[in-house]
């Protein structure tokens, strides 16, 4: 009887990986989300704190120094040790992360940041809110 118990959450666990998507197509579809509501490319932005960061890709993440103001950067390969990362931080000068200057700093890679967006977290907020309240 146990065993039979055992095989019906195995079969059941395998079946929900199977038809779920996977991470890097989870990742795209966050990116995306994200890239709908970033602005153009800026040269800098203020940083003094990091509240959170969201992959986003191989080399794409959010960065979150507030609890509505988001970046979302790209940074240039190689940056192997980002799609695995458990925690990153950003190098900056005087205050400011800056493009084409500062890095994500991951394991022992050190990312150069290749472009800088300011994301459109509140409008993003709404979106959610709005297809949730539609299902």
């Amino acid at each position: 009887m146990n065993m039979r118990i055992l095989l019906l959450v195995l079969v059941g666990v395998l079946s929900s990986c199977a038809s779920g998507p996977g991470p890097r197509e989870r990742m795209a579809t966050q990116y995306e989300r994200y890239s709908r509501f970033a602005g153009d490319a800026v040269a800098s932005f203020p940083f003094f704190t990091m509240q959170n960061w969201v992959l986003l890709g191989q080399y794409r993440l959010a960065v979150y120094t507030k609890v509505n103001e988001a970046w979302l950067l790209e940074v240039s390969p190689p940056c192997s040790d980002l799609e695995f990362a458990q925690a990153i931080a950003l190098s900056s000068s005087v205050s400011r992360v800056s493009a084409k200057f500062d890095h994500v700093l991951v394991g022992r890679d050190r990312c150069p940041i290749k472009e800088i967006r300011p994301v459109d977290v509140r409008a993003m907020k709404r979106e959610r809110k709005l297809e949730q309240g539609s299902e």
